[in-house]
């Protein structure tokens, strides 16, 4: 009699934990779903970089431009010493790189055997030239010659007479040792020649440079050499070492062509009085630039990439890359061009090598 009012509770606590299981099935199944759907849509929205920015300026930007070279002859400088007949090279008292002083003896050349036979077979044409004329004059008055013979001898005895005069004044002392000197102060550049060798006339005995004629000549990029103007002041020194020599010096002229060895453009400058450079020395200088309006960034925001240059700015809270060509620098500030820059949009200065075109990003406030 008592078993079927126990059996009645049993019956209906077992059906309340069935539904309560099933329920509980049903309800982790959804929330799983959720969990699962804004798992991916975070992976769908990608890292977000946290980037410092600055704003771009429109403005001119006051700046130096640096080019390195050595110091050179000045136009003018350059000397060859040689003779007007051919020599013999008797001795040479010089080396190449010595600085020698004006009256300094530099060689010793006397006439050469073939020269001497020329001014001596000069003086026998002569001879017969002037015989030749005498006798046309004779047959002449015999009426045996007419004025146009006689005119042809006038002509070979003239030219004659005129070649011996002309290898004489050469020829100041004929047979005798002539001492070549220099003129100037000057560092001899090329001797070359040697002891005993024949040089023709008007060839290269020495070459010299006059100590006094010097300048300066640098190698500028094409780009900045757009920005230079002749006349303009610049800051000159020495690179050899703490206690290198300076100078204040100014912008000669630029060659309007690049240099094939080195790719760049010559820019030449002229030296002060008593300046302490020598020919040879390597220099390096600070040239004023010409000012131009333009876009201004920060240095840091500015980043190098396989020989480019590029920047990143922010749009609607997303990096946009943009490459740049570097205008002029002066400390911390740049001036730089490039396509589609909008001044209005804040350039990225921290933060930025980890930044891809496109990527989302937070712009952290600067202290």
């Amino acid at each position: 009699m008592n078993r079927p009012k126990t059996l009645g509770p049993i019956l209906a606590a077992a059906l309340l934990a069935a539904v309560a299981l099933v329920a509980g099935f049903y309800w982790g199944r959804s929330h799983g779903k959720a969990a699962g759907t804004t798992e991916e849509g975070a992976a769908e929205a990608g890292p977000v970089a946290a980037v410092k920015v600055a704003p771009i300026v429109m403005g001119k930007l006051e700046g130096q431009v640096s080019a390195f070279g050595s110091i050179v002859p000045a136009p003018g400088a350059s000397q060859t010493i040689s003779v007007a007949y051919e020599c013999r090279v008797a001795s040479v008292a010089i080396r190449e790189g010595q600085v020698v002083a004006p009256g300094t003896a530099m060689l010793t050349v006397t006439d050469s055997p073939d020269s001497l036979l020329a001014l001596e077979q000069s003086r026998i044409d002569l001879r017969a030239a002037e015989a030749s004329l005498q006798q046309t004059r004779s047959r002449h008055e015999l009426k045996l010659a007419d004025n146009g013979q006689l005119a042809q001898a006038q002509q070979a005895f003239d030219s004659a007479q005129t070649k011996v005069k002309s290898l004489e004044a050469r020829h100041k002392d004929e047979g005798v040792v002539q001492i070549l000197r220099a003129s100037a102060p000057g560092v001899v550049l090329r001797i070359p020649t040697q002891v005993g060798a024949v040089v023709l006339a008007g060839s290269s005995l020495v070459e010299l440079a006059d100590t006094s004629k010097l300048e300066a000549r640098l190698g500028v990029e094409p780009q900045d050499a757009a920005r230079l103007r002749p006349g303009g002041p610049l800051n000159l020194a020495a690179v050899d070492g703490k206690n290198s020599i300076t100078a204040q010096a100014r912008l000669r002229t630029l060659s309007p062509a690049i240099n094939p060895t080195t790719r760049l453009r010559d820019a030449y400058v002229a030296l002060p009085v008593g300046h302490g450079f020598v020919l040879g020395q390597y220099v390096s200088g600070k040239l004023n630039a010409e000012a131009h309006e333009g876009l201004i960034v920060p240095y840091a925001a500015v980043l190098p990439d396989e020989g480019r240059f590029v920047l990143f700015t922010v749009r609607n809270g997303h990096a946009r890359r943009h490459e740049v060509v570097i205008v002029l620098q002066n400390g911390d500030r740049t001036q730089v061009s490039g396509k589609d820059l909008d001044p209005a949009e804040p350039v990225v200065v921290q933060g930025n090598y980890e930044l891809k075109d496109g990527m989302a990003v937070r712009v952290e406030q600067v202290p």
